[in-house]
Order: structure tokens, then C-alpha cells, then sequence
């Protein structure tokens, strides 16, 4: 199913459509068969709607093939900003909206430009839209690079948690379970040495809390769950299994190797596009090292060799950042008058 940009502006009604693009790993370069299709595009708010306060900042429409609103592969889901809103967060060093910025630089991922549009942003100079601190690209990769082990692991816990807890007698209250067995040591024992935590004894430890009675009650917490250890096995086996839902399929691939390999592409992608933008101002897509991300994210290196990669590049980022050609701060003002031209 294609996109029409005819069917976006019938459901964008009063508002304008003013451009629509393909987004994330298609405009990056790396898509596999698999990957989702992303589209995100701007609109602008019509007159009525900023005069009575009801422009919207943010709409998303999705276009689906079955006609009986089922969900399948082959679905189109568009989100798209105000103007206004884009700005405010391209101002902020928010990561999609630079990404968006800078979309049209691979022609075949465009969908439609209005001609006013294309007109404005191919004079803009858009360099003078960012700044030197690109805060929401750098809080993105700390971000990533903090939970891409971590996600793995815990799912994983939850995994192997499950698994000795079904091996018991399920109708067993859980203080006899914990008598009877070293499930607290083994865990740690187990997760110790697979996190940069100093004590990861805080995802599974034992804690006693007051009842009403003021009597004390001992309990097992697994990620932040309370597992009352007066009740049986069994109902703690369906609270860890609601909790492991929780943590979804991403989390399970993660699991397998207790990498989360997709965070670490996002934060190896996150550091291409900044070093891009210290040294030229500019980001142009398809990414130059779209095949060294790809490669990251089927998980074709180890996880030791991406990390010391990652510190490496992050260093020469904080390098490039000392010398780059940016302006110190965004310049607000500009980016009214590109605004105001669209009205």
C-alpha cells in the first residue's frame, strides 16, 4: 500500500500539509526486511485554529490495508507537527526534529513537499536553527548507552526467576521456598558479574514492611515487585509472569545475549549524526557508516568490542564539540521569521 499525501490532507481538514517524509531506519540506510515503515512530516496549523487556541501540536494517523481496521504487517502509521512545535523542539536539540531537519537531504525518501515549503527551507540556513549543546541528542545516547545491557538482564532474571519458582511445589508458601532453597545467592551470584552495578543486589533482595497490625511481613522483591512471602508459589508465578509481559519482545531478543543491540545502533547512529553536525553543520542521509550500524544492530559484533568503541567515539564526539562550527545557541528569532513566512 502506498502513502497518498491526498488521503493526509483530507484527515488534516482545515490544516495544511507541508512536508512528509520517510523516518527512521529507512531514512537512515539501515532497514531490513522486517523493519517497521516510519513517516513523520510537518503541517501548518490553520488561522481559525491559532486565533480560537485549538491548533493541535502533534496529530498521527494510521493507514491501514484491511478495511475492518485490523492490524497487519503493511500498515502506515504518520505522525506530523505543527510548525510551531517542530521549531520548539528543533530548538532544543530535540534528535527527531534534526533528523526531520535535514530528511530532505535523500530525495527518494521525501513523500511530498509544498512548494512553499521547498521554496523557505531550501533558502534557510539552517545551522543557525541549532545549537553547540544539541541537549536532546546528548541525553538520547546517554540514555540508550545506560540500558542497553540492562534491558536483557532483566528479562532474563525474570526468565530464570520463573523457571525455579514453577520447578517448587507451587502450593509451598514462598518463606518456606526461601528457606529451603539459595535462590537469593544464586541470583546474584549469576547477575554480579553481568552488570556495572556495584550492588545488584537492588534487583532482587528481601525487605520487611509493616502491616495494619503494625506486624512485620517479609517480602521478596524481584525489579521493584513485592511478593508477599506468606502466600504460596503459585500466585507469584502469575505476578511474574504479568511483569515479564511488561518488558516485551525487545527485551527477550536482548535476553539471548544480555546486549540490547537496537539501543546500542541508536546510540552509535545518535553519535554519527552529532559528529556530522559539529564538522559540517549538516546531516545527510542515508548515513556514510549505515553498514557499520546495520551490522550492530543484526548483533555481528560483541558487546566488549562495542563498548570500547563507544567510549572511544564519545571521546572524539566531546573533541569534535570543542571545535565545532555551530553557533554557541539557536537563534530564536530567526526561526520566528522562517515561521511568520509561512503565514
Amino acid at each position: 500500500m502506498s502513502l497518498d499525501p491526498k488521503a493526509i490532507q483530507e484527515n488534516l481538514k482545515e490544516h495544511r500539509l507541508l512536508y512528509l517524509s520517510r523516518y527512521g531506519s529507512h531514512l537512515f540506510g539501515v532497514a531490513t526486511p522486517s523493519s517497521d515503515e516510519d513517516f513523520k512530516g510537518l503541517f501548518l496549523p490553520s488561522r481559525n485554529s491559532l486565533i480560537l487556541q485549538e491548533a493541535p501540536h502533534y496529530l498521527d494517523f494510521s493507514f491501514k490495508q484491511d478495511d475492518k481496521g485490523r492490524n497487519q504487517v503493511g500498515d502506515k502509521d504518520v505522525g506530523l507537527y505543527a510548525l510551531q512545535y517542530f521549531f520548539k523542539l528543533l530548538l532544543k536539540g530535540d534528535g527527531n526534529m534534526v533528523a526531520l531537519l535535514f530528511s530532505s537531504s535523500y530525495p527518494q525518501a521525501i513523500l511530498y513537499q509544498d512548494p512553499l515549503f521547498a521554496e523557505v527551507f531550501a533558502k534557510a540556513d539552517k545551522k543557525r536553527l541549532l545549537s553547540q549543546k544539541l541537549i536532546g541528542m546528548t541525553g538520547y545516547i546517554k540514555a540508550q548507552a545506560e540500558r542497553y545491557t540492562l534491558r536483557g538482564i532483566r528479562y532474563q532474571l525474570l526468565q530464570e526467576a520463573l523457571d525455579i519458582f514453577k520447578s517448587a511445589d507451587r502450593q509451598m508458601l514462598l518463606a518456606d521456598f526461601l528457606l529451603a532453597s539459595d535462590f537469593l545467592n544464586e541470583m546474584h551470584r549469576r547477575y554480579q558479574t553481568l552488570s556495572d552495578d556495584e550492588n545488584f543486589s537492588h534487583y532482587v533482595y528481601l525487605k520487611q514492611e509493616a502491616d495494619f497490625n503494625d506486624a512485620q511481613i517479609d517480602y521478596l522483591v524481584i525489579l521493584g515487585k513485592q511478593l508477599n512471602t506468606r502466600e504460596k508459589i503459585q500466585r507469584h508465578i502469575h505476578m511474574i509472569e504479568g511483569l515479564r509481559k511488561f518488558y516485551g519482545e525487545r527485551s527477550k531478543a536482548a535476553s539471548q545475549t544480555l546486549v540490547d543491540y537496537k539501543a546500542l545502533y541508536h546510540s552509535f547512529r545518535v553519535i554519527e549524526e552529532m559528529k556530522s553536525l559539529h564538522l559540517e553543520g549538516e546531516i545527510r542521509y542515508p548515513l556514510a557508516a549505515r553498514a557499520f550500524l546495520l551490522d550492530i544492530r543484526q548483533g555481528k559484533y560483541s558487546f566488549e568490542a562495542l563498548s570500547d568503541e563507544l567510549d572511544k567515539r564519545l571521546a572524539e564526539l566531546t573533541q569534535l564539540a570543542e571545535h565545532t562550527v555551530l553557533p554557541l545557541e539557536a537563534d530564536e528569532a530567526y526561526a520566528r521569521e522562517l515561521l511568520l513566512s509561512f503565514y
